[in-house]
């Protein structure tokens, strides 16, 4: 028996094989990308989510003083936390308090082994300090200086980006551009869509399967990207990286980055 496709029906079954293997394809990836976590690595997970993420990002030293108000001059405690995840996950230590918390509760995102531990900054004095937050679960916070006023002691040996404040637009700028990012759980296939323009009533550009997306550029809190559909047409466009509340519907993808942050620079 010899079965004769018509040209409608035809095209439906390539494109319903297409996005089969698509979906193969990227659970492939997304199982791969979970093996080559470091151990203790993390970032934001969720969306919509009750992490406080502030005006910005800070990139904490190994140890971190703490003080009560911008310029004190001596600090209320220092957190220390290790490079070198261990087999209980990594815990940070309160030289005050004597006790240690896990990194999660601490931290916004967390990749030890690079040296990269990002507190979210509340509010900056203009005058070398900010304001992060250093409890996610109580809501404490605490003012650190920045890397010009940290001890010297402190930034001796260590990365250029440790002590560095940037604003969520200057992050997501210099880092997904660097790294990709990824999609937070519970972002709608509506609001990922990709759009010919930066507003949410743009027209949505239809693709089949999304094999990969490169930023090109930002504005505001609208990345343009350049889309792989499966066919591999290159479509460009506008994401979202930020609703219009300030909540994250992405992170930059630290996980798969081989180098450290870049700051300040392409």
């Amino acid at each position: 028996m010899t079965f004769i496709f018509k040209p409608f029906f035809k095209s439906q079954l390539i494109k319903l094989l297409s996005l089969a293997l698509g979906m193969f394809l990227l659970s492939s990836v997304i199982l791969t990308q979970h093996a080559l976590a470091n151990y203790g690595d993390f970032g934001p997970s969720h969306y919509p989510s009750h992490l406080t993420t502030g005006i910005g990002v800070y990139f904490a030293p190994l140890d971190l003083p703490l003080y009560k108000h911008p310029h004190d001059a001596q600090p209320v405690d220092v957190l220390h936390w290790t490079e070198q995840p261990n087999s209980s996950g990594n815990k940070v230590y309160s030289e005050a308090a004597h006790f240690s918390l896990p990194a999660q509760q601490i931290f916004l995102a967390f990749f030890p082994t690079r040296k990269v531990a990002i507190l979210p900054v509340l509010s900056d004095d203009g005058n070398g300090w900010v304001e992060v937050m250093v409890d996610q679960h109580k809501k404490a916070t605490a003012w650190v200086p920045l890397k010009a006023d940290l001890p010297p002691a402190v930034t001796d040996g260590q990365p250029k980006h440790i002590g560095e404040f940037q604003t969520w637009l200057d992050f997501m700028k210099y880092n997904t551009k660097a790294a990709g990012f990824y999609w937070l759980t519970g972002v709608d296939d509506y609001t990922r869509a990709l759009r010919m323009a930066p507003r949410d009533d743009a027209k949505i550009l239809e693709l089949l399967v999304v094999r990969k997306m490169t930023v090109k550029h930002i504005r505001g809190n609208w990345l343009l990207v350049e889309a792989v559909d499966f066919d591999r047409s290159t479509p460009i466009g506008w994401i979202r990286w930020r609703d219009k509340n300030g909540k994250l519907l992405l992170f930059p993808n630290l996980e798969k980055k081989r180098s450290l942050p870049i700051i300040g620079q392409f």
